[in-house]
């Protein structure tokens, strides 16, 4: 978890007047103890982060619990049906899809999660927040579970590509950005937000990754995730931006460890 008094991006923007959300993937802790109790409030996590609003998947879509967190709550989540250690979790099969014997019970919560509607109930998250906050300045921190492995695309768009699921999903990711950029074209929000895209990793060797491999296309280059590219959406602001982002990492390195 990270450190709470810690200056984060969320906090600095809600300092700022912003309404503040994380949706997606959060893979960052919940709690100050292991292992978490799933069962009470997810506390410390977002929120205490500088978020007003966390909507996603608590750990990564590979891993467990297979559920939905809304702010400190697991979603669907009954007392009559806790979630336990140790128990295997009612939830759907896919390769790489890892540890589902380790947190099941919630049988309510899991059955909400369905490996390829995630990205579709993300992205509807995120839509709907954007328009309830139209009105103000708001920032918005969308982390998808595409392309992470399991590769699992909406039905839609298997077999869309020359690549196996790796690309497919790759499609899947390509129309939620266009879905989100949409709806700030239609609340005519585009000339007044900044839209920023990158990744923190490369492509992955694993078997879906080798599924990929044979059509050639494009390369699947083993990347330790220091070097990626960033697409942002005002090239007005991006100078400046750049620029900021250069001192927080030069501080960010340059910081002693506790």
């Amino acid at each position: 978890m990270v450190d709470t008094k810690r200056l984060t991006l969320g906090r600095l923007m809600k300092e700022a007047g912003y309404a503040t959300a994380c949706i997606g993937k959060w893979h960052l802790g919940f709690g100050s103890r292991q292992p978490v109790d799933w069962n009470k409030p997810l506390t410390p996590g977002p929120l205490e982060l500088g978020f007003d609003y966390y909507f996603g998947v608590p750990v990564v879509n590979s891993h467990p619990p297979f559920v939905y967190v809304e702010n400190h709550c697991v979603v669907g989540l009954t007392a009559d049906d806790p979630m336990v250690y140790g128990r295997r979790a009612k939830t759907q099969v896919h390769r790489e899809k890892f540890g589902l014997n380790r947190i099941g019970g919630g049988d309510a919560a899991h059955a909400l999660y369905k490996d390829d509607q995630v990205g579709t109930t993300l992205k509807d998250k995120a839509i709907d927040w954007i328009a309830e906050h139209a009105d103000k300045p708001f920032f918005l921190y969308l982390a998808t579970t595409s392309i992470h492995h399991p590769f699992t695309p909406a039905k839609r768009f298997n077999g869309t590509s020359d690549c196996g699921r790796y690309r497919d999903f790759v499609h899947e990711m390509d129309w939620i950005v266009a879905e989100v950029v949409a709806a700030l074209e239609k609340l005519n929000l585009t000339d007044n937000t900044l839209v920023i895209f990158t990744s923190d990793n490369g492509g992955m060797l694993n078997q879906g990754g080798q599924d990929a491999w044979p059509a050639q296309l494009y390369d699947l280059e083993a990347d330790p995730g220091q070097k990626q590219n960033l697409y942002a959406s005002r090239p007005d602001v991006v100078k400046e931006m750049s620029e900021l982002l250069e001192k927080c990492m030069e501080s960010d390195l340059t910081r002693p460890t506790p």
